[in-house]
């Protein structure tokens, strides 16, 4: 909306968000603190996820415990969670992405790929700053797998993606 009268609705509101808000709304009433309480529990679930990435990383447990302190412990994604803002569920959407991405890699899960390539989506449509991310994960698996193993997860991957979008 724009700031001064008539209020114009502007094309610069991503989709996700407000859909996020309107399923919580739906499910539980409007109310403003159960939004934060749940977007505490996906700045959990991203910490979570730090750590599930840690290890399939290969790092060490020392390490491990290491990484799952710092994201829990960053002021900014705990500030974000107390607000009603894009950037706790954006936070969990990228993490999920990596996540599903490595885990694709390592079980070597069509699934993964493309529910990663569905999360990328989600996530292109709640900050669209991302949008670059699938290119840049592609550069990186045609460097560590190989032309023929990283093609068949991007088609996977780019299916999921599309679908979404």
């Amino acid at each position: 909306m724009s700031e001064n009268a008539p209020f114009v609705p502007t094309y610069f509101r991503t989709p996700t968000y407000p859909l996020f808000l309107a399923c919580v709304y739906f499910l539980f009433g409007h109310s403003f603190p159960l939004v934060t309480i749940i977007q505490a529990f996906l700045d959990t679930a991203s910490c979570y996820l730090v750590y599930l990435i840690s290890i399939k990383s290969g790092l060490l447990q020392r390490r491990n415990i290491t990484s799952l302190a710092l994201a829990a412990l960053c002021p900014f994604t705990s500030i974000y969670a107390c607000y009603i803002l894009t950037e706790t569920l954006s936070i969990f959407l990228f993490t999920l992405s990596l996540w599903l991405l490595i885990e694709g890699r390592t079980r070597s899960s069509t699934g993964c790929y493309w529910l990663c390539g569905m999360a990328m989506a989600t996530l292109t449509l709640c900050r669209p700053a991302f949008v670059l991310l699938p290119a840049v994960l592609a550069v990186a698996l045609f460097v560590r797998d190989g032309k023929k193993k990283a093609l068949r997860y991007l088609l996977y991957s780019l299916f999921g993606f599309f679908l979404v979008l």
